[in-house]
C-alpha cells in the first residue's frame, strides 16, 4: 500500500491481509462481496470471478460501483458444489443478516483442500446502512467457521485497545469532521474538505500514538479486524 494508507489504520491493515492471502491463491477464485476487485489476486490466479448483491449497491451514491461477474446473493451462492480453488470474503460477514448461511455456501462451492480467506470487523463505525449487521469476535468466528466444517489455518487480530482507538478516533474526525472518506449515506456531515489542513495534524499525532502505544503495551482484549485462513 501506499504510505498514505499507513494513516488509515483500517485501510492499512487490510492491505497487510491481502498481501498474505494473496499467497495462498490459486486456480479459480470466488470473491464474495468483491466490489472493485483485488488487483494484487489477478496475477494469482486464472479465473477471478467477483460476486456482488444488486441491493447493496445502491447504498452511497452506488459509489461502491462493482466490477461483479455475476450479480447474486451471497446466502446462496449461484454456483456448484466444488466448483471453486479458493473463496474469499473481504469485509463481508457485517453485510449480511445470515453469516453462517454464507460460510457454509463457501464451504459448498469449494473443491476438497480448497482455501476460504476473510476478513471481518471487530471494531468499526456502521456504514453502508441499513446492510450493517454484526461485528465479530475470535471466538464467533471460530464457531461459525468450524460448523461449516472448515479448518482454521490461522485467526488473527490487527491490533489491540491503542490501535483500535486511534482507528476510531482518527477516523471520527476525517469521516464524522470532515465528512469524508464515505459516501454522504454513510455521513451525517456535509463534506469540509477546507478543513483538512487545521485536522491533519491531530489524525497524523493521533495515528503515531495509537500505533506506538499498541506495540508498548497490546493487549488482546479488542481488536480492529480478524482475519482468517481456513482450508475445506
Amino acid at each position: 500500500g501506499t504510505m498514505l494508507s499507513w494513516f488509515n489504520i483500517i485501510v492499512h491493515d487490510l492491505e497487510n491481509y491481502n498481501i498474505d492471502i494473496s499467497k495462498h491463491l490459486y486456480g479459480k477464485l470466488l470473491d464474495i462481496g468483491c466490489g472493485k476487485k483485488q488487483e494484487l489476486f489477478k496475477k494469482k490466479v486464472k479465473t477471478y470471478i467477483g460476486l456482488d448483491n444488486q441491493k447493496t449497491l445502491t447504498v452511497n451514491e452506488g459509489r461502491s460501483s462493482s466490477d461483479a461477474d455475476v450479480m447474486g446473493d451471497a446466502m446462496k451462492l449461484p454456483f456448484r458444489k466444488g466448483e471453486f480453488d479458493c473463496v474469499i470474503a473481504l469485509s463481508l460477514l457485517e453485510h449480511v443478516p445470515e453469516p453462517q448461511l454464507v460460510v457454509n455456501e463457501a464451504y459448498r462451492v469449494l473443491k476438497k483442500g480448497g482455501t476460504f480467506a476473510l476478513t471481518v470487523p471487530f471494531m468499526n463505525r456502521l456504514h453502508m446502512a441499513p446492510y450493517d449487521y454484526f461485528r465479530f469476535t475470535e471466538f464467533g468466528l471460530s464457531y461459525i467457521l468450524k460448523k461449516a466444517g472448515f479448518k482454521i489455518i490461522k485467526l488473527q487480530s490487527s491490533g489491540g485497545m491503542w490501535k483500535m482507538i486511534g482507528s476510531r478516533l482518527s477516523g471520527y474526525i476525517y469521516s464524522d469532521i470532515l465528512g469524508l472518506g464515505y459516501g454522504s449515506d454513510d455521513l451525517s456531515v456535509k463534506r469540509r474538505p477546507y478543513l483538512f489542513p487545521f485536522f491533519a495534524p491531530i489524525i497524523v499525532l493521533t495515528v503515531v500514538m495509537a500505533r506506538f502505544l499498541d506495540r508498548v503495551h497490546k493487549t488482546d482484549k479488542d481488536a480492529v479486524i480478524y482475519y482468517a485462513l481456513c482450508k475445506k
